[in-house]
C-alpha cells in the first residue's frame, strides 16, 4: 500500500464522541498530508456526510438470526453482533492495512483490548479517550450525593477479565499513545498507568464558522421562540444520561429560588425529573441541524452544564464559540473551559446549594455578560479551534508514521 492512510475508528457515528470525531475528520482533511478515513459500526448519519467514511456494519437492522434471538435473550444476540463486528474489523484491517490506527470510543462495537492486541505490531495505535474505559473497567464512575449510591457507565464485566485485558494490552503494546482531550482525563490515565505509556493532551475542536455569536433577539426570531425578555433563560442540552449530566442538581438548586425570574430552554431528550412548579420550561426536542443548534445557544442568556462526571463536553465548547457564558460544575474537564471571570462560573459538582449560589452570583453581574461573551468567543478561537486540534494530531501522526 503506497499511500499513507490513517484509520479513525469509532463504535458509532452518533453521540458526543462521534461529534468530536467528525470535527477531527474535518480538520484532518485540510491539515494532514496523508489520507484519513473514518471506520465505524453504524449506518450513515448526518455526521458522516461529506466525510471519508466506511461503515463496517451499514445495516439498519440486525441479520435475521440475531433479530430472532434478540426476542428471547438480548445478551446472546449482542454476543453474536460483537463476534460479527470483530470478524469484520480484522478482515478489513487485513485487506486494507493502514499506516496508523487512531481508536476513539469502541466499547459499544464489541471490540475490546484483546482486539487491539491483535493489530499487527507494525501498525502504530493512537487511542483518543473520550472517557476512562481505555484504562479503567468503567467509562465513568461517580457518587450520587442525593441517593448516596455509587453510579457508573459502561461496566466491563467480569472485572477480573477486564483488568487483565487492560494490563496485557499495555504490557505487550507499550508503544500505544493515549490522547486525552482534557487535563482531568490525562491525569486519571497517568494515575492508572504510570509513566510507561505516553499520554498527550489534545483538546477537542469546535467549528467556529457554524457556532458563532448571534444576537439573542435574532436567534429567538429565527427559531420562532416566544421567550419572555424579562426572564433569564438558562440553556441545557439534555441526554438520556441526565443523572450523570446532573440536571436534577440544577432542578434542586432552582427549587430554592424565585423561579419566576428564570426560564429553561431545553433541547435534546426530555429529562424524567420534576422542575419547580412555577418554572417555565420550553423543550425543543432532539436537534441534529448544527445551525439550529447554534441558534439555540445564542437564544439563551447562559448555558448550564451541571455534570456529576464528564470529560470535555462539546456543549460547553459550542456555547463558548457562540459567545454565551457558561455555568458549569467543577467535574472532569469542565474547568478547562469554564474559567471564572473569563468564560463563566464554576460550582461544586453534585451540590445544589453551590449551584444555587453561583446562579445568584451570575445574575448579580448581568452587566458583564456581554464582555464575558466576547471573552468566551476568544477562548474558543484560541484554544479550541478545529484547526488547532487537527494540526496537533497531524504532527503526532506524522511523527509516528515516519519513526
Amino acid at each position: 500500500m503506497n499511500q499513507k492512510t490513517s484509520i479513525i475508528l469509532t463504535d458509532t457515528a452518533s453521540g458526543g464522541a462521534s461529534v468530536a470525531t467528525s470535527h477531527l475528520m474535518d480538520g484532518l482533511e485540510s491539515y494532514y498530508p496523508s489520507a484519513a478515513k473514518w471506520w465505524h459500526f453504524s449506518p450513515p448519519s448526518p455526521l458522516t456526510e461529506n466525510l471519508a467514511t466506511l461503515s463496517l456494519d451499514p445495516r439498519h437492522k440486525r441479520p435475521p438470526l440475531e433479530r430472532f434471538i434478540k426476542n428471547f435473550h438480548r445478551p446472546w444476540a449482542d454476543l453474536l453482533r460483537q463476534k460479527r463486528h470483530r470478524s469484520t474489523f480484522h478482515q478489513k484491517l487485513s485487506d486494507s492495512p493502514p499506516t496508523l490506527l487512531n481508536c476513539h470510543n469502541i466499547h459499544s462495537s464489541g471490540l475490546s483490548h484483546d482486539d487491539l492486541l491483535k493489530v499487527p505490531r507494525h501498525i502504530p495505535i493512537v487511542w483518543t479517550m473520550h472517557d476512562c474505559w481505555a484504562f479503567d473497567i468503567r467509562a465513568f464512575e461517580w457518587t450520587n450525593q442525593v441517593t448516596g449510591e455509587n453510579e457508573f457507565l459502561c461496566d466491563d464485566l467480569p472485572h477480573s477479565h477486564a483488568k487483565e485485558r487492560r494490563r496485557k494490552l499495555f504490557a505487550e503494546r507499550p508503544d500505544i499513545i493515549l490522547v486525552a482531550p482534557s487535563r482531568w482525563l490525562a491525569s486519571e490515565a497517568r494515575a492508572s498507568l504510570g509513566d510507561d505509556i505516553r499520554i498527550e493532551t489534545i483538546p477537542y475542536g469546535v467549528c467556529s464558522k457554524t457556532f458563532k455569536p448571534t444576537p439573542a433577539s435574532s436567534a429567538r426570531e429565527t427559531l420562532k421562540l416566544n421567550l419572555d425578555p424579562n426572564k433569564v433563560w438558562l440553556g441545557i442540552a439534555a441526554t438520556h444520561a441526565y443523572g450523570r449530566k446532573g440536571l436534577d442538581v440544577l432542578a434542586s438548586a432552582l427549587a430554592e429560588m424565585n423561579v419566576e425570574k428564570f426560564g429553561i430552554l431545553n433541547w435534546g431528550q426530555k429529562p424524567d425529573l420534576a422542575w419547580p412548579a412555577r418554572l417555565e420550561v420550553q423543550s425543543i426536542g432532539p436537534v441534529s441541524d448544527k445551525h439550529k443548534l447554534a441558534s439555540l445557544y445564542s437564544a439563551c442568556d447562559i448555558f448550564v452544564c451541571p455534570s456529576r462526571s464528564d470529560n470535555l463536553p462539546n456543549t460547553v465548547l459550542e456555547s463558548l464559540a457562540c459567545g454565551v457564558p457558561v455555568i458549569g460544575s467543577d467535574a472532569g474537564g469542565i474547568p478547562d473551559m469554564v474559567r471564572p471571570g473569563q468564560t463563566g462560573w464554576l460550582f461544586r459538582s453534585d451540590n445544589p446549594g453551590s449551584c444555587r449560589e453561583i446562579i445568584q452570583a451570575a445574575i448579580s453581574v448581568k452587566s458583564s455578560w456581554e464582555s464575558l461573551g466576547q471573552s468566551c468567543r476568544q477562548v474558543a478561537l484560541q484554544d479550541y479551534s478545529i484547526e488547532k486540534q487537527a494540526v496537533s494530531y497531524s504532527v503526532l501522526f506524522e511523527e509516528i508514521s515516519t519513526s
